[in-house]
């Protein structure tokens, strides 16, 4: 369990307590200090045999937690890892797509000066006596 002192809880599940049910006090008082110290990486000593005994299989079902948990962990990592990658991918579509609607609201602003230019000349022609009409589009 060492590996892994940043994790600050350690879970105890129901299923542990039968291996220390019919222990003294003292024995419970060794694997109870025993578990903290190992879980934190530090030193840990149980003199009584029947103690040790219990503290190893609590202990083999510490490790596999602290394994679980650190699978969990780095699988959580690289989910993030992912959905900010996407996000960014996301962010330069965004971005593409304003400066496209940027562009568009400036054409858009360009035809609709062309088209009063256009309507200007035809009034132009309009009030002449020939009535021709000329439409002139620019693009």
């Amino acid at each position: 369990m060492p590996e892994n002192t940043k994790k600050s809880t350690i879970v105890l599940h129901l299923d542990l307590y039968e291996p220390t049910r019919d222990l003294s006090l003292d024995q419970k008082g060794m694997i109870y200090d025993a578990i903290f110290r190992y879980s934190l990486g530090e030193e840990h000593q149980i003199s009584n045999q029947v103690a040790k005994m219990a503290f190893d299989y609590i202990r083999a079902n510490l490790d596999r937690a602290s394994r679980r948990y650190s699978e969990i962990v780095e699988k959580r990592k690289e989910s993030g890892r992912l959905g900010g990658v996407a996000k960014a991918i996301n962010a330069t579509k965004n971005i593409a797509n304003v400066a496209s609607a940027k562009s568009a609201k400036q054409t858009l602003a360009n035809l609709a000066i062309r088209e009063d230019k256009i309507r200007e000349e035809e009034r132009e022609v309009g009030s002449s006596d020939s009535m021709v009409v000329q439409k002139e589009l620019c693009f």
